[in-house]
Protein backbone atom coordinates (compact mmCIF):
# COMPACT_ATOMS: atom_id res chain seq x y z
CA UNK A 1 0.00 0.00 0.00
CA UNK A 2 1.52 2.92 -1.17
CA UNK A 3 0.55 6.14 0.54
CA UNK A 4 4.04 8.28 0.42
CA UNK A 5 3.74 12.00 -0.61
CA UNK A 6 -0.72 11.80 0.33
CA UNK A 7 -0.14 14.49 2.98
CA UNK A 8 -2.38 12.47 5.39
CA UNK A 9 -3.53 13.80 8.64
CA UNK A 10 -4.72 11.82 12.30
CA UNK A 11 -8.11 11.33 11.10
CA UNK A 12 -7.10 9.48 7.86
CA UNK A 13 -5.15 6.93 9.88
CA UNK A 14 -8.86 6.17 11.91
CA UNK A 15 -10.03 5.25 8.76
CA UNK A 16 -7.17 2.30 8.49
CA UNK A 17 -8.63 0.40 11.26
CA UNK A 18 -7.76 -3.18 10.34
CA UNK A 19 -6.93 -2.40 7.07
CA UNK A 20 -3.13 -3.61 7.24
CA UNK A 21 -4.41 -7.22 7.72
CA UNK A 22 -3.29 -8.56 4.45
CA UNK A 23 -0.59 -5.51 3.45
CA UNK A 24 2.95 -6.95 3.11
CA UNK A 25 4.23 -3.07 2.43
CA UNK A 26 3.50 0.03 3.60
CA UNK A 27 4.32 3.42 2.74
CA UNK A 28 4.02 6.55 4.21
CA UNK A 29 6.88 8.16 3.34
CA UNK A 30 6.90 12.42 3.35
CA UNK A 31 3.81 12.81 5.24
CA UNK A 32 4.22 15.05 8.05
CA UNK A 33 0.78 14.59 9.47
CA UNK A 34 2.52 11.23 10.63
CA UNK A 35 4.26 13.25 13.62
CA UNK A 36 2.82 13.09 16.70
CA UNK A 37 -1.29 11.94 16.21
CA UNK A 38 -1.00 10.66 13.20
CA UNK A 39 1.50 8.05 14.61
CA UNK A 40 -0.61 7.57 17.54
CA UNK A 41 -3.81 7.26 15.96
CA UNK A 42 -2.25 4.57 13.23
CA UNK A 43 -1.11 2.62 16.03
CA UNK A 44 -4.67 3.45 17.62
CA UNK A 45 -6.52 2.06 14.31
CA UNK A 46 -4.42 -1.64 14.27
CA UNK A 47 -4.94 -2.41 18.24
CA UNK A 48 -7.55 -4.61 17.39
CA UNK A 49 -6.17 -6.28 14.52
CA UNK A 50 -4.04 -9.64 14.91
CA UNK A 51 -0.83 -10.64 14.15
CA UNK A 52 -0.28 -8.63 11.04
CA UNK A 53 1.91 -9.83 8.01
CA UNK A 54 3.55 -6.37 7.53
CA UNK A 55 7.20 -6.85 6.26
CA UNK A 56 8.04 -3.44 5.30
CA UNK A 57 7.21 -0.11 7.02
CA UNK A 58 8.26 3.37 5.44
CA UNK A 59 7.79 6.03 7.84
CA UNK A 60 11.02 8.24 6.60
CA UNK A 61 10.36 12.08 5.54
CA UNK A 62 7.37 12.35 8.30
CA UNK A 63 9.00 15.03 10.59
CA UNK A 64 9.14 12.17 13.64
CA UNK A 65 10.50 12.99 16.49
CA UNK A 66 11.67 11.87 19.67
CA UNK A 67 8.18 11.99 21.30
CA UNK A 68 7.00 9.52 18.30
CA UNK A 69 9.05 7.13 19.55
CA UNK A 70 7.01 5.41 21.97
CA UNK A 71 4.58 4.43 19.25
CA UNK A 72 7.60 3.21 16.94
CA UNK A 73 7.99 0.98 19.59
CA UNK A 74 4.34 0.12 19.67
CA UNK A 75 4.26 -0.30 15.66
CA UNK A 76 7.44 -2.79 16.01
CA UNK A 77 5.40 -4.76 18.65
CA UNK A 78 2.23 -5.19 16.36
CA UNK A 79 4.15 -6.17 13.47
CA UNK A 80 6.63 -9.01 14.32
CA UNK A 81 7.04 -10.01 10.71
CA UNK A 82 8.11 -6.83 10.33
CA UNK A 83 11.78 -6.76 7.97
CA UNK A 84 12.46 -3.13 6.70
CA UNK A 85 11.92 -0.11 9.11
CA UNK A 86 12.70 3.29 7.36
CA UNK A 87 13.31 5.94 9.52
CA UNK A 88 15.23 8.16 7.30
CA UNK A 89 15.16 12.05 6.77
CA UNK A 90 13.23 12.41 10.18
CA UNK A 91 14.52 14.46 13.75
CA UNK A 92 14.57 11.18 15.65
CA UNK A 93 18.00 12.40 17.18
CA UNK A 94 20.06 10.25 19.50
CA UNK A 95 17.50 10.32 22.60
CA UNK A 96 15.07 8.45 19.98
CA UNK A 97 17.91 6.12 19.28
CA UNK A 98 18.10 5.22 22.70
CA UNK A 99 14.30 4.58 23.46
CA UNK A 100 13.99 2.36 20.24
CA UNK A 101 17.30 0.60 21.39
CA UNK A 102 15.67 -2.60 23.10
CA UNK A 103 12.76 -2.58 20.49
CA UNK A 104 15.58 -2.43 18.14
CA UNK A 105 17.73 -5.93 19.54
CA UNK A 106 14.13 -7.83 19.62
CA UNK A 107 12.78 -7.04 16.29
CA UNK A 108 12.82 -8.95 13.09
CA UNK A 109 14.44 -5.86 11.06
CA UNK A 110 16.92 -7.04 8.04
CA UNK A 111 16.91 -3.27 7.15
CA UNK A 112 16.92 -0.38 8.65
CA UNK A 113 17.42 2.83 7.79
CA UNK A 114 18.23 5.61 9.77
CA UNK A 115 19.38 8.37 7.61
CA UNK A 116 19.90 12.14 8.34
CA UNK A 117 18.43 11.56 11.28
CA UNK A 118 20.28 14.31 13.76
CA UNK A 119 22.04 11.37 15.14
CA UNK A 120 25.44 12.19 16.87
CA UNK A 121 28.88 9.77 18.29
CA UNK A 122 26.12 8.38 21.31
CA UNK A 123 23.36 6.80 18.92
CA UNK A 124 26.68 5.36 17.02
CA UNK A 125 27.40 3.52 20.34
CA UNK A 126 23.49 2.58 20.65
CA UNK A 127 23.16 1.33 16.97
CA UNK A 128 26.83 -0.97 17.21
CA UNK A 129 24.91 -2.48 20.32
CA UNK A 130 22.19 -2.91 18.09
CA UNK A 131 24.18 -4.37 15.41
CA UNK A 132 25.79 -6.59 18.03
CA UNK A 133 22.25 -7.89 19.68
CA UNK A 134 20.30 -8.19 16.66
CA UNK A 135 21.70 -10.76 14.26
CA UNK A 136 18.63 -10.29 11.72
CA UNK A 137 20.31 -6.75 10.48
CA UNK A 138 21.59 -7.21 6.99
CA UNK A 139 21.80 -3.48 6.16
CA UNK A 140 22.05 -0.47 8.37
CA UNK A 141 22.30 3.30 6.76
CA UNK A 142 23.24 6.02 9.23
CA UNK A 143 24.71 8.04 6.31
CA UNK A 144 23.36 11.92 6.22
CA UNK A 145 24.19 11.65 10.40
CA UNK A 146 26.93 13.76 12.47
CA UNK A 147 27.94 10.44 14.32
CA UNK A 148 32.03 10.85 13.92
CA UNK A 149 34.87 8.63 14.38
CA UNK A 150 34.34 7.52 17.73
CA UNK A 151 30.38 6.33 17.09
CA UNK A 152 31.58 4.46 13.49
CA UNK A 153 34.67 3.16 15.67
CA UNK A 154 31.41 1.88 18.29
CA UNK A 155 29.39 0.96 15.17
CA UNK A 156 32.03 -0.91 13.71
CA UNK A 157 33.05 -2.59 16.61
CA UNK A 158 29.17 -4.23 16.93
CA UNK A 159 29.92 -5.02 12.52
CA UNK A 160 32.48 -7.26 13.56
CA UNK A 161 29.71 -9.05 15.79
CA UNK A 162 27.36 -9.26 13.40
CA UNK A 163 26.80 -12.37 11.52
CA UNK A 164 24.65 -11.25 8.59
CA UNK A 165 25.74 -7.48 8.05
CA UNK A 166 26.34 -7.01 4.33
CA UNK A 167 25.82 -3.47 4.17
CA UNK A 168 26.80 -0.51 6.54
CA UNK A 169 26.47 2.63 4.61
CA UNK A 170 28.28 5.45 6.71
CA UNK A 171 28.19 7.93 3.99
CA UNK A 172 28.62 11.94 5.07
CA UNK A 173 28.96 10.81 8.85
CA UNK A 174 31.95 13.15 9.69
CA UNK A 175 34.40 10.49 9.90
CA UNK A 176 37.92 11.16 8.94
CA UNK A 177 40.69 9.37 6.79
CA UNK A 178 41.91 7.36 9.82
CA UNK A 179 38.48 5.45 10.70
CA UNK A 180 38.15 4.74 6.90
CA UNK A 181 41.80 2.87 6.87
CA UNK A 182 40.14 0.87 9.85
CA UNK A 183 36.67 0.43 7.28
CA UNK A 184 38.76 -1.33 5.04
CA UNK A 185 40.79 -3.64 7.34
CA UNK A 186 37.47 -5.09 8.85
Amino acid sequence: LDLSGCNLKANHFFALAGGLTHVKTFDLFSNPGLHGDGLKALVKSQKSSDILPLERLSIGGCNLQVEDCGAITELMCMFPLLAALDLQINHLSTLGMAQLEDSLIRSSVEVLDVDDNDLDSEAGSILGRVLQENQHIRQLNVSGNCIGNDGVGDLLKGAQKSENLQLLDLNKTGIDAGVLDAVVMC
